[in-house]
């Protein structure tokens, strides 16, 4: 869900690293793209040993925008419905940070700062 909100927003996605199926699923969207990322399917284990570690299929490289602390003030405070706020603050095991990720995802309105 995160790959599918990046490629929307217009973020730039360099590559995908991405099971079969899960490509069919976003292949749409992969296809809007002006500058289309490189694309590689694999399967399940193949990806879980690329990165080094249980993958849920699928692994990207984007260029995401990074909000100063200025913006996240201002959104924050012309906010009109209530949000919450996910604050990352030395965690560094790349499964525990997919987890919530994808819980804060999950949960919508979320505001993600890693520190």
């Amino acid at each position: 869900e995160s790959l599918r909100v990046a490629l929307e927003r217009g973020d730039l996605v360099n590559s995908i690293l991405v099971k079969p199926a899960s490509f069919e699923k976003l292949r749409e969207d992969v296809e809007k793209k002006t500058v289309k990322p490189k694309v590689y399917i694999a399967s399940q284990q193949v990806i879980s040993a690329v990165c080094g570690f249980f993958s849920r299929g699928i692994l990207a490289a984007a260029q995401v925008p990074v909000a100063t602390s200025d913006t996240l003030l201002r959104t924050v405070s012309e906010a009109t419905s209530t949000f919450r706020l996910l604050a990352l603050d030395g965690c560094n095991d790349v499964s525990n940070i997919g987890a919530l990720v994808r819980t804060a995802v999950a949960l919508g309105k979320m505001f993600l700062a890693v520190i």
